[in-house]
Protein backbone atom coordinates (compact mmCIF):
# COMPACT_ATOMS: atom_id res chain seq x y z
CA UNK A 1 0.00 0.00 0.00
CA UNK A 2 1.72 3.46 -0.87
CA UNK A 3 1.77 6.08 1.78
CA UNK A 4 1.11 9.75 0.92
CA UNK A 5 4.68 10.12 1.51
CA UNK A 6 4.88 7.64 -1.81
CA UNK A 7 6.83 4.99 0.75
CA UNK A 8 5.10 1.23 0.92
CA UNK A 9 4.15 0.12 3.89
CA UNK A 10 4.99 -3.67 4.52
CA UNK A 11 3.90 -3.93 8.20
CA UNK A 12 1.02 -6.14 7.10
CA UNK A 13 2.99 -8.65 5.28
CA UNK A 14 3.44 -11.80 5.74
CA UNK A 15 6.40 -14.11 4.08
CA UNK A 16 5.57 -17.38 2.38
CA UNK A 17 6.72 -20.39 4.93
CA UNK A 18 9.91 -21.99 2.83
CA UNK A 19 9.94 -25.73 4.04
CA UNK A 20 13.40 -27.09 4.76
CA UNK A 21 15.12 -23.52 6.07
CA UNK A 22 15.40 -24.85 9.79
CA UNK A 23 12.67 -22.60 10.85
CA UNK A 24 8.71 -24.35 11.79
CA UNK A 25 6.64 -21.86 10.17
CA UNK A 26 3.08 -21.82 9.38
CA UNK A 27 1.59 -25.18 8.41
CA UNK A 28 4.40 -26.76 9.15
CA UNK A 29 4.55 -29.53 11.82
CA UNK A 30 8.28 -29.93 11.69
CA UNK A 31 11.41 -28.25 9.79
CA UNK A 32 14.98 -29.90 10.34
CA UNK A 33 16.76 -28.16 8.05
CA UNK A 34 18.99 -30.23 6.08
CA UNK A 35 17.91 -33.23 8.24
CA UNK A 36 14.47 -33.01 5.84
CA UNK A 37 14.56 -36.47 4.29
CA UNK A 38 11.64 -38.29 2.40
CA UNK A 39 13.09 -41.65 2.59
CA UNK A 40 15.10 -41.64 5.91
CA UNK A 41 12.78 -43.21 8.58
CA UNK A 42 11.28 -40.79 11.31
CA UNK A 43 12.62 -37.61 9.63
CA UNK A 44 10.77 -34.75 8.97
CA UNK A 45 9.51 -34.67 5.35
CA UNK A 46 11.03 -32.59 3.03
CA UNK A 47 8.76 -32.35 0.48
CA UNK A 48 5.78 -30.76 2.71
CA UNK A 49 7.58 -30.38 6.14
CA UNK A 50 5.29 -33.00 7.98
CA UNK A 51 5.94 -36.04 10.29
CA UNK A 52 6.42 -39.31 9.45
CA UNK A 53 3.15 -40.75 8.52
CA UNK A 54 1.97 -43.91 7.55
CA UNK A 55 1.64 -43.84 3.59
CA UNK A 56 4.53 -41.48 3.24
CA UNK A 57 6.63 -44.52 1.63
CA UNK A 58 9.05 -44.65 4.24
CA UNK A 59 8.86 -47.79 7.15
CA UNK A 60 9.23 -45.51 9.81
CA UNK A 61 9.85 -46.61 13.52
CA UNK A 62 5.98 -46.86 14.62
CA UNK A 63 5.40 -48.97 11.63
CA UNK A 64 5.62 -52.77 10.87
CA UNK A 65 5.21 -51.90 6.93
CA UNK A 66 4.50 -49.54 4.56
CA UNK A 67 2.78 -50.25 1.01
CA UNK A 68 4.47 -52.80 -0.44
CA UNK A 69 7.33 -52.88 1.70
CA UNK A 70 7.02 -55.59 4.71
CA UNK A 71 10.25 -54.41 6.22
CA UNK A 72 11.66 -58.11 5.14
CA UNK A 73 9.06 -60.09 7.08
CA UNK A 74 7.58 -63.01 5.67
CA UNK A 75 4.66 -65.08 6.70
CA UNK A 76 7.88 -67.97 8.11
CA UNK A 77 9.99 -64.87 10.04
CA UNK A 78 6.47 -64.05 11.90
CA UNK A 79 6.50 -67.50 12.74
CA UNK A 80 3.61 -69.00 10.53
CA UNK A 81 2.90 -71.47 8.07
CA UNK A 82 1.38 -69.93 5.20
CA UNK A 83 -0.65 -67.28 4.00
CA UNK A 84 -0.46 -63.88 2.45
CA UNK A 85 1.41 -61.37 4.69
CA UNK A 86 -0.46 -57.60 3.62
CA UNK A 87 0.43 -54.59 5.19
CA UNK A 88 -2.78 -52.37 6.35
CA UNK A 89 -2.82 -49.24 4.20
CA UNK A 90 -4.33 -47.50 7.32
CA UNK A 91 -2.19 -48.27 10.31
CA UNK A 92 0.99 -49.48 8.16
CA UNK A 93 0.73 -52.41 10.36
CA UNK A 94 1.18 -56.28 8.99
CA UNK A 95 -2.31 -57.83 8.54
CA UNK A 96 -2.31 -61.21 9.50
CA UNK A 97 -5.47 -62.14 10.31
CA UNK A 98 -5.49 -64.84 7.30
CA UNK A 99 -2.05 -66.21 8.00
CA UNK A 100 -2.22 -70.14 9.15
CA UNK A 101 -0.01 -71.80 11.88
CA UNK A 102 -0.37 -75.86 11.28
CA UNK A 103 -3.56 -76.80 10.24
CA UNK A 104 -5.82 -74.15 12.33
CA UNK A 105 -5.87 -70.45 10.68
CA UNK A 106 -4.51 -68.12 13.43
CA UNK A 107 -6.59 -64.33 13.36
CA UNK A 108 -4.91 -62.02 15.59
CA UNK A 109 -6.15 -58.67 14.43
CA UNK A 110 -4.77 -56.14 17.56
CA UNK A 111 -1.32 -57.96 17.20
CA UNK A 112 -0.23 -55.17 14.49
CA UNK A 113 -1.90 -53.09 16.57
CA UNK A 114 -0.45 -53.20 19.99
CA UNK A 115 3.36 -53.65 18.32
CA UNK A 116 2.58 -50.31 16.40
CA UNK A 117 1.24 -48.63 19.76
CA UNK A 118 4.59 -49.81 21.49
CA UNK A 119 6.57 -48.47 18.66
CA UNK A 120 4.81 -45.11 18.21
CA UNK A 121 5.25 -44.62 22.21
CA UNK A 122 8.88 -45.23 21.81
CA UNK A 123 8.87 -42.98 19.17
CA UNK A 124 7.35 -40.24 21.20
CA UNK A 125 9.98 -40.55 23.68
CA UNK A 126 12.87 -40.42 22.01
CA UNK A 127 10.91 -37.17 20.31
CA UNK A 128 10.48 -35.69 23.84
CA UNK A 129 13.49 -36.36 25.32
CA UNK A 130 14.89 -33.73 22.49
CA UNK A 131 11.98 -31.71 23.38
CA UNK A 132 11.56 -31.24 27.17
CA UNK A 133 8.07 -32.92 27.24
CA UNK A 134 6.54 -36.03 28.52
CA UNK A 135 5.55 -39.04 26.58
CA UNK A 136 2.20 -39.26 28.20
CA UNK A 137 1.02 -36.04 26.15
CA UNK A 138 1.75 -38.44 22.71
CA UNK A 139 -0.31 -41.23 24.65
CA UNK A 140 -3.70 -39.35 24.65
CA UNK A 141 -3.80 -39.06 20.45
CA UNK A 142 -3.20 -42.74 19.99
CA UNK A 143 -6.15 -44.99 19.37
CA UNK A 144 -7.30 -47.04 22.62
CA UNK A 145 -6.44 -51.20 22.05
CA UNK A 146 -7.72 -53.54 24.50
Amino acid sequence: MCQPSCLFDFSGCVAKPVCGNGVVEINEECDDGALNSDTVPDACRSTNCKRAFCGDGVVDLFEDCEGNNLSGETCKTLGYDGGSLKCDPVYCEFDDRTLRRGRVSVRRPDRGLRRARRRWIALARARCRRRACRADRYRRRLPHTS
